[in-house]
Formats: structure tokens, sequence, C-alpha cells
């Protein structure tokens, strides 16, 4: 059509591969080099949100896709045509979040923008080759580009501290409010969304089992409000997340007084009045008969969640967050996220001997891998510790 268009490449002979397959691609329609290829990255991204992630992935996913674009992406390269998209503008890109981001924070971001212009090639057809394809992020990152998130779990010393701390909260002989909701996340290796979904349909104390069926997502994407609600109740992360999880004995202990806590709330909209002067007691009055009426129809909404909030709503993280933040300050531990007992969960296990694929089901990682390249730390430590044994020969 009498336009320019130019290659880069590390060396001639790659420029002149691209060159040929790009025509190649032409002249068999493969390319749209027509109005498509002058959509702006902007433009594009909005397309490729609404048409191909919004309705086959998870809330959640497309919450992490819109966030990586909205705040790191449309800001550098969001003007850009599509069709003008060059490697060497990438690579400037992911050296400007160097500094900004961490390693893993990078390359979640790369691999975000990296698999939107993959559908720009084989879906939409609007370019000829990926212009992410060629970075190799090691070489502008380093070695440990693609390093997992570091995770931070407790010790041993740790969790005893923390799980006798919530037992005998305050010194007293009573748990703390939320000790079952930590314990599941501590010994079962829980994830939050799914000890939010969790039902009491879903926990057989008798047998010692919980079978997670559901994730809650609260969401604040507009978009995803609109489809969804504030808040979604799904399936499981992975397949392999819906599963069948053993509860050991402190489990099943503190969900019976959790249950029992529960079974002793007042869900009616009547309150006896106790003696005394009425006039001192009106406003409380008031008070707890607007609660008791609002649990109750929470409850008819929501079902029998194990952990609702005081007026039996989904709690939300943040709440979660605030309350986990105020126990470790209270038992004095340092601070690590919710999300790090679950990690917890399997550092124990790992340091008590448990085999990787042991823990794999445990915690229902999609496979194998994942779980020996998150925790291969631990068993590197283990295996020293190991070779200790043959010291004394």
């Amino acid at each position: 059509n009498g336009s320019r268009k130019t290659f880069q490449a590390k060396t001639s002979r790659e420029a002149r591969e691209k060159a040929d397959a790009y025509l190649e691609s032409i002249q068999a329609g493969a390319v749209n080099v027509g109005e498509g290829a002058k959509l702006t990255i902007n433009a594009y991204l909005d397309q490729y949100l609404e048409e191909r992630v919004l309705p086959y992935c998870k809330p959640n996913t497309y919450s992490g896709y819109a966030n990586k674009f909205n705040y790191y992406v449309r800001p550098v390269l969001g003007t850009t045509r599509i069709g003008d998209l060059r490697e060497s503008d990438v690579e400037r890109f992911i050296q400007g979040l160097e500094g900004k981001l961490g390693r893993y924070s990078i390359h979640q971001i790369f691999v975000a923008l990296k698999t939107s212009l993959n559908v720009a090639v084989k879906h939409y057809k609007l370019i000829a080759y990926n212009p992410a394809d060629g970075i190799d992020l090691r070489k502008i990152l380093g070695p440990q580009s693609d390093q997992k998130k570091q995770i931070n779990p407790f010790s041993t010393t740790e969790t005893r501290t923390f799980v006798e701390g919530l037992r005998n909260w305050n010194g007293s002989s009573n748990s703390h409010p939320q000790a079952a909701l930590f314990f599941t996340a501590v010994f079962c290796g829980l994830r939050q969304g799914e000890l939010l979904a969790l039902r009491w349909s879903d926990v057989d104390l008798d047998e010692g089992n919980i079978t997670v069926r559901h994730n809650l997502t609260r969401i604040t994407n507009e978009r995803l409000v609109e489809k969804y609600g504030e808040i979604h109740v799904g399936s499981p992360k992975t397949a392999s997340s819906a599963a069948v999880v053993r509860m050991p004995a402190p489990v099943i202990e503190e969900l019976r007084v959790h249950r029992e806590r529960q079974d002793a709330l007042d869900f009616t909209s009547q309150w006896d009045q106790k003696m005394g002067d009425k006039k001192r007691h009106a406003a409380r009055t008031t008070q707890r008969m607007t609660t008791n009426k609002v649990r109750a129809q929470n409850r008819e909404l929501w079902g029998d969640l194990v952990f609702p909030s005081d007026v039996w709503t989904p709690i939300s993280a943040g709440n979660i967050r605030r309350t986990f933040l105020e126990v470790l300050s209270n038992l004095e531990l340092r601070k690590i996220r919710f999300h790090d007992l679950r990690h917890t969960c399997a550092s124990l296990l790992i340091e008590a001997g448990t085999s990787l694929v042991v823990v794999q089901k445990i915690l229902r990682h999609a496979n194998y891998q994942l779980t020996a390249d998150t925790y291969i730390h631990l068993t590197d430590k283990m295996a020293d510790e190991s070779n200790r044994v043959f010291d004394h020969f």
C-alpha cells in the first residue's frame, strides 16, 4: 500500500526472515494491514480485556491484567499504534520499571503484555509477529528475573506462639473470635477466598474433612461489578483446588468452639428488656434489635457461612488483614501477609519430612513443579542439614 515497514533484529539475516514472514502473512491474508494495525495500544487493550479476558477468565485474573495495564503499560505505551510497536519499545518499557518494582512484579507485567500481543497476532491478526517474543528478561534484569514471589512463612517456634496466643487470647481460657479462621489457614493451607466462601455444609467435623468447593472474591473493578456484582462466589482457583482437605485435631477442636458461638447468636428482632431504667437501655436495645434483624436477613441471603461478619455478610479482606495484624502485634510476632499462613503450612510439613508430592496434594497445587519451584529453598535447607548426619564418620 506504499507505506514503509521496518523491522528490528540483532542480525541482518534475522531482519530479512522477519520481513519475509511479514510479506508471506500479508499475501496469505493473515495480517490486517488496514485500520486494525492503526489501533493504539490503549484501544487494543480495551478490546482484548472485553473480548478475550472477561468472558473466559476468573474475576481476579481480569482484575490482575486490567491493573497491570492501567498502572504500568498504558502510561508508557498506550498511545503507540500496535502496528508500530517494536521490540526496542518493549525493552525500554521493561527497563523503565527497574528500580520501581521487584523482579517478580516486572515479570508478571511482561507476561501479561506478551500474552495480549500473542492474541493480537494469532486471533485478531493485527500484527505479523509479537514484538515481545525476542526479549529475554534475564538479559535485561539479570538471571533472577523470573524468580517466584518471596514467601515469608512463620518458623515452628513462631507458629507455636501464634497458635497458643490465639487459643488463650489475652491470657484467658477463651480463644480469639477468629481463631478458627486462622487455624484453618495455617493447618489446612486454605486460601483466603476459599475460607471466606466456606459453608458448614462443606465441613464434616466428625470425619475431619473440609470439601473446598468455592472461592469468594470482592470486586472493585467497575466492569466486573457490572457482570458479577460486588461479591462473587465462584469455583476455586484451579480444578485441582476443588478437593477434600483433612483437618488436624486443633482445627476440628477450634471449629467446634466456633460453631457453638455461632449457635448462641440471637437472630430474632425481639429483645427482652432487662429491669432497670428504660431510657438508659433504650438506645442499646434498639441497636441490638436492628443488628439481630439485619443478621437474620443476611443469613437468609448468604446461608451457613463458617466465617461471616458480625452481621452475617462475608468478611472483607481488609478486615481480615486488620484483625490479623492486630493479633501479630498483640503476640509480638513479626508482620507477615495472611497468605503466608498457607506458606507456613507447607513449610511445617516440609520441615517435618513430608514429601513434596504430599505437600502438593495438601495445598492442591495444579502440578508438582509449582510446589517444587515455590518451596525449593526449604528443601535445599533440609538437604544441607541432612548431610550433617555423616559429619561424625
